[in-house]
């Protein structure tokens, strides 16, 4: 996630994580915003301020002079992750491995979603990309990126759960599901494939 601190005080904070932009106000929680990337129709930065404009409602946030290159470069990467559709972000966290090396490291929950999804659809298997992240070795994450799509799977060894989300909808299945598997690729195939 990368950070610019507006102003200390009162402390107001803008970060961009891998579906969203967040405005923290630390002194008044109702300026607090979320913006997810697809929800963005434009982004700019223009006479030191970030100007976000969503089908909803346009807002400006003024930066300091010692912040300006950090926001332009925030500015450039969120147009990018809105054209690319990447979810997965930023990609030096995690490192690119095959499937086959996935099998053979991961042993937890949730473990049979990809060979179950590989009979159901093996068009949407063929078009994952499965990734490792660099200091939570033992999840598995898998990004899907076609047509216009994307979204992600994250197996998450130690809290026994399948984390699947775009930048729309989200969903967390757990051990509490009599039928975990099918219940995730029911998730993909009708909430997040159009």
């Amino acid at each position: 996630m990368n950070k610019i601190i507006i102003k200390s005080s009162p402390l107001l904070e803008v970060s961009f994580d891998n579906t969203h932009i967040h405005i923290v106000d630390f002194e008044n929680e109702l300026n607090n915003e979320v913006f997810y990337y697809n929800e963005i129709i434009n982004i700019e930065f223009i006479k030191k301020t970030i100007k976000i404009e969503t089908a909803k409602k346009k807002i400006g946030i003024e930066i300091d002079q010692k912040n300006i290159s950090i926001a332009e470069n925030i500015v450039a990467e969120l147009k990018r992750l809105r054209l690319s559709k990447e979810i997965l972000y930023p990609k030096k966290k995690y490192n690119q491995e095959s499937f086959k090396s996935f099998t053979a490291r991961y042993n937890g929950f949730g473990k049979n979603l990809y060979k179950k999804l590989k009979n159901e659809n093996s068009i949407i298997f063929e078009k994952l990309k499965f990734y490792q992240m660099l200091n939570e070795k033992e999840d598995s994450y898998a990004e899907y990126i076609h047509n216009g799509n994307s979204f992600v799977i994250q197996l998450d060894f130690h809290s026994e759960l399948i984390l699947i989300s775009n930048n729309e909808k989200h969903i967390e299945i757990g051990t509490w599901e009599k039928n975990e598997i099918k219940l995730a690729i029911n998730f993909i195939l009708e909430e997040l494939i159009k």
